[in-house]
């Protein structure tokens, strides 16, 4: 645990914000996949406990959480969010889109279908809101808010099992240089799976496109701090 995140900006890090999640075992297991990219961050915001995973864990100061979480998103190599239509998770989704290169963004979909598009209906509601109450700098405009995809239904041949293994995380969105974001769904197996920890093996295999994308990232460009942006 830590009581400052103000040495991170002259390191690599994966920035973790918020994983909704009660299997903890799952999510250390999906976070130490991305630990290849940078040190894990992991940060609380106040009054709750930080999340019980990730290589530095902090806390967020009550005064004013929205600064310092700024100043991460700026400076991570990576941020990966999950989506949720809670005030803070949507207003860090829409300083995302502010601030960062969109190809270093992954949404985390942990929730149904019905409280992702309460997300979605957040996101454009908060964004028009900042556009209008927030100053922007005539030399560096805000980009225009991405369409989030709908949520992908599951898809099976032959007869519908029950699936006998589901996932925690039901699927990640991930997004093009021009802001084109896609929806990937893990499909749950509907067959038991031989070996141990076979959700983590699932997990795996899912996630195996994003982290190839991931791999083709260059050093996180320096971005003007929250400040710089406002001035």
């Amino acid at each position: 645990m830590i009581d400052s995140f103000d040495p991170l900006p002259d390191s690599r890090y994966v920035l973790y914000l918020r994983p909704f999640t009660n299997d903890v075992t799952l999510a250390e297991a999906l976070v130490r996949r991305f630990a290849r990219f940078g040190r894990v961050v992991a940060v609380g915001r106040p009054g709750e406990r930080p999340p019980p995973v990730g290589e530095v864990r902090g806390r967020l100061p009550r005064d004013d959480w929205q600064g310092p979480v700024s100043a991460l998103i700026a400076g991570a190599h990576v941020v990966l969010m999950a989506a949720g239509p809670g005030p803070g998770t949507v207003w860090e989704f829409t300083e995302a889109v502010r601030l960062l290169d969109p190809t270093r963004l992954v949404l985390l979909i942990y929730c149904d279908a019905e409280t992702y598009d309460r997300f979605r209906t957040a996101v454009a509601a908060e964004y028009r809101r900042r556009l209008v109450t927030e100053p922007q700098h005539p030399d560096r405009p805000w980009p225009a808010l991405p369409p989030l995809p709908d949520y992908p239904g599951l898809t099976r041949s032959g007869r519908a099992d029950r699936p006998r293994w589901d996932l925690v995380l039901k699927g990640v969105i991930v997004f093009a240089p021009d802001w084109t974001a896609t929806f990937t769904r893990f499909v749950p197996a509907t067959r038991r799976l031989p070996g141990p920890r076979p959700l983590e093996r699932l997990v795996h295999h899912a996630l195996q496109p994003v982290l190839a994308q991931l791999d083709g990232l260059g050093s996180a460009p320096r971005l003007p701090s929250r400040t710089e942006l406002h001035e």
